[in-house]
């Protein structure tokens, strides 16, 4: 589990590329040459997909990674999941923010700032120093808050007349971010190489930056929200039952996922005996089976009834973790996490729908509060699991909590809840998924 040592440029004290770099590259890359002999030009959408993958990989990234920063700095796991919780109250606060800085500034500028604090976040992660480790996640986190929605509005901007499958392919991208992430790091460390990865990544998100600033994009204009609700009305809103239970939904399925995620590989390098690396690529099968069973679920949806399929894939996802709680080779953790994935992979689309559907006209007004709640979930379930974990001195014991809150989930799919709006009616296998 070494570091090695950081090319020069690179020191390991360092915490940005050099201006004088980036300036470099874009004078060798020439990005606007570059963009001006392709036939077709860049738009808005395909900006977005392009930032949503490094986006993935920045959210994951500090899983793989825990371990490694856990013994370089000396952490115990409860101190390790304070990065974590930084790390999403980071983005709660940035995806807050967005609200009233998407309007102001726009989409160009936003996913530049994004960018921007991805390339100080891996930069500051080859820094010895704990605190500069800490400053490190929070620009990850905060990243996400400024690329999320920004991307997200862009795409549902662009193609009005098929968001939701234009929203679809924009998480596919999140997803294979996920997926790549953990593969890489192993195939870095193992060779004894984990800044080589930070530094490339960096680099490849500098590149990024620079088709960004230089693309010649007509982005449409960002507007705010124009909506006459009162924060009182909201508050409202979420304190009847149907606001209570999909919150609940939204911070349980958030964080448990988050969880997972950050732990898994973890988990795999305690649990069991593996030679080299290989634990590393744990929430690979994970994020795998995630992005997998999100492609396959639209079919399976016109087939099979909402609430029908989320008992059946939570159910999956409950005994997948309990497998997993009790295997000791890499193969059985490495199954288990696929099957946990594919089992979640509908859960939090079916969710987002409940949300529609159970609020109507409302919905809109409640949103933000709802993703407010999911990222709250994952700043808080990974850090209470490393908190256990340090007080029982068993992270597998500390990971029956991601089991208690798949079995919420599942107790909460099983409900039914009136709606609170009736001007937007709802599919009937919506309305009664609770």
């Amino acid at each position: 589990m070494r570091w090695a040592f950081a090319p020069e440029g690179f020191r390991s004290n360092s915490i940005t590329i050099s201006l004088e770099y980036i300036r470099s590259i874009a004078r060798t890359v020439q990005p606007a040459r570059l963009l001006s002999a392709t036939k077709k030009p860049l738009t808005p959408s395909t900006i977005a997909y392009a930032v949503f993958v490094p986006t993935g990989i920045t959210t994951v990234l500090l899983g793989p990674l825990l371990p490694l920063l856990s013994a370089r700095w000396q952490l115990n796991d409860a101190q390790a999941g304070y990065l974590v919780s930084a790390q999403y109250l980071a983005s709660l606060v940035s995806t807050t923010a967005s609200s009233y800085t998407l309007p102001r500034i726009g989409f160009r500028r936003s996913i530049v700032i994004g960018l921007l604090m991805m390339i100080a976040g891996v930069s500051a992660l080859l820094s010895k120093s704990y605190v500069l480790g800490l400053f490190a996640v929070i620009c990850l986190g905060a990243s996400s808050g400024m690329t999320v929605p920004a991307s997200s509005v862009l795409v549902a901007r662009a193609h009005p007349e098929r968001g939701s499958a234009s929203l679809s392919l924009l998480n596919f991208f999140w997803s294979l971010g996920a997926v790549a992430c953990p593969l890489l790091f192993a195939a870095f460390q193992s060779r004894g190489r984990t800044s080589a990865y930070l530094i490339a990544l960096a680099v490849a998100f500098a590149l990024l930056l620079i088709v960004v600033i230089a693309a010649p994009l007509h982005l449409p204009t960002a507007e705010a929200d124009e909506s006459r609700s009162t924060p009182r009305s909201r508050l409202s809103d979420l304190l009847t039952p149907t606001g209570i239970l999909i919150g609940a939904l939204f911070y349980l399925y958030v964080g448990t996922e988050g969880a997972l995620g950050i732990w898994l590989a973890t988990y795999a390098h305690r649990a069991t005996v593996v030679s080299g690396s290989e634990w590393i690529t744990a929430p690979s099968y994970f994020y795998g089976a995630l992005l997998v069973g999100r492609l396959l679920a639209p079919a399976m949806l016109r087939r099979v009834p909402d609430a029908i399929f989320a008992r059946l894939s939570a159910s999956l996802a409950l005994i997948a973790i309990a497998a997993l709680l009790y295997s000791k080779s890499f193969i059985g953790v490495a199954a288990c996490a696929a099957l946990t994935g594919l089992g979640f992979s509908a859960l939090y689309p079916i969710s987002i729908g409940y949300m529609s559907s159970a609020f109507g006209s409302v919905a809109q007004r409640v949103a933000g509060a709802m993703f407010a709640l999911s990222t709250l979930g994952a700043a808080t379930i990974p850090w209470f699991i490393g908190y256990l974990s340090n007080r029982s001195g068993s992270l597998r014991t500390a990971l029956f909590v991601t089991l208690a809150g798949t079995l919420a989930m599942l107790v909460l799919f099983f409900l039914r809840i009136p709606l609170l709006s009736s001007d937007n009616p709802a599919s009937p296998s919506a309305v009664q998924g609770f």
